[in-house]
């Protein structure tokens, strides 16, 4: 029988707070959040700490990256193989080095060995190796129809695991790093990882068959689609917990304006909030929010996507995505953010933070809103809150 672990790993109170008795550093998450972890996560039912615990310990091979399991039910549990039961998602809560021997021995990659050194001082390299990739497993998902010779003449698992590796050993070595004398590299590492986020684009600009591509071979499936839309997944976790862990190290990054010669452009450009706020105000995002933001709008795109080819009575059990790695990473991500939300509570009101992170899910709803009569009941059962 296969081992799994509970899909809502206990969040981990920041560094701050730890140490304080009850009553004490308590800190009040806004409504709209609480409201949209309930919508996400209404089904998921947490199970106690013990349970965790005891579970087997995990076979870490191969670099740390999302592995499918094909459709996915809303009672689903994620194995001990995936990036939850890995514990990607933990060790970042816990300011851990998520990959901690990705640079123990390193990998030929790119074609240069994943050192450290070479990390700090080739990293333009390894991210146009990275691009490149993209690339050429664009080229092999164009088409729906895979031939075995096709889809063995150009090895996908092996771009995607390479592009994987890269990632991994990167998130190490920047977990390694102070602020002294790293800020410049930091810096460009945060570029490197939006500029590489505009390359792939969004995720509902991908063809369907690859937005749905997913295969119980997890990443042994040879098919293109699969690793295109699984590499998509990777890169965005791992920017994400990049700029995490760099914002830890370095405070807050200031916001990316996009008419700057010398700063990335904006990831994703939200609609007018639903209070009125202007364009030029919801656009104004750290690199984190707005990593945040491109995340949240693709997963609603593609869930909604994916949730209005099912019948009314299918939704109840099976969710939108079409496999349990989209939904891990929304899970990931929202346990993060939920995370920042708690850190940031002193500094920066909840309704101005709420307010820029579900913009993006307000106006896709209200779109879905004019197919009423085929709204899946599972989500429209959980979504009148968020409309005017």
């Amino acid at each position: 029988m296969s081992e799994t672990m509970s899909m809502t790993p206990p969040l981990t109170p920041p560094l701050d707070q730890m140490g304080k008795g009850e009553g004490e550093g308590d800190l009040q998450m806004d409504s709209d959040s609480l409201d949209y972890m309930d919508f996400f996560m209404n089904e998921f039912e947490p199970s106690p700490v013990k349970k965790e615990k005891v579970s087997s310990p995990v076979t870490n091979e191969g670099p740390l990256i999302f592995s499918c399991l094909g459709e996915v039910r809303w009672t689903d549990n994620f194995s001990n193989l995936s990036c939850i039961g890995r514990q990607a998602l933990a060790s970042i809560l816990q300011y851990r080095n998520p990959c901690p021997t990705a640079l123990h021995s390193p990998e030929v990659i790119f074609h240069l060995p994943c050192t450290a050194d070479n990390l700090h001082f080739n990293l333009v390299h390894f991210f146009m190796a990275v691009r490149q990739g993209v690339i050429e497993l664009e080229k092999g998902a164009k088409s729906s129809l895979c031939t075995n010779q096709s889809c063995h003449d150009v090895q996908y698992p092996k771009i995607r695991e390479d592009i994987g590796t890269f990632y991994n050993c990167l998130v190490s070595h920047v977990h390694s790093l102070g602020s002294e004398g790293n800020e410049e590299f930091l810096k460009c590492v945060v570029a490197e990882v939006l500029d590489t986020l505009l390359h792939l684009g969004p995720l509902h600009e991908l063809q369907q068959h690859v937005t749905s591509a997913s295969s119980s071979q997890g990443n042994k499936c040879p098919s293109a689609a699969y690793h295109l839309l699984h590499l998509h997944l990777d890169v965005r976790w791992w920017s994400l917990a990049l700029i995490h862990l760099i914002e830890s190290t370095l405070g807050s990054l200031p916001h990316c304006d996009s008419r700057s010669m010398d700063s990335p452009f904006l990831l994703v450009s939200e609609p007018q909030g639903a209070q009125g706020a202007s364009v030029s105000e919801m656009n104004e995002q750290s690199p984190l929010e707005q990593c945040i933001s491109l995340i949240l709008w693709d997963l609603i795109t593609i869930m909604f996507r994916e949730g209005l080819k099912k019948g009314v009575s299918e939704m109840h059990q099976v969710a939108g995505f079409s496999c349990t790695c989209s939904q891990e990473l929304g899970l990931m991500t929202l346990h993060l953010l939920d995370h920042r939300h708690i850190r940031l509570a002193k500094q920066v009101s909840g309704k101005k933070l709420s307010t820029n992170y579900f913009s993006c899910l307000k106006s896709i709803a209200n779109l879905v809103l004019q197919l009423h009569d085929h709204l899946p009941v599972a989500l429209h059962h959980h979504l009148p809150q968020y409309y005017p």
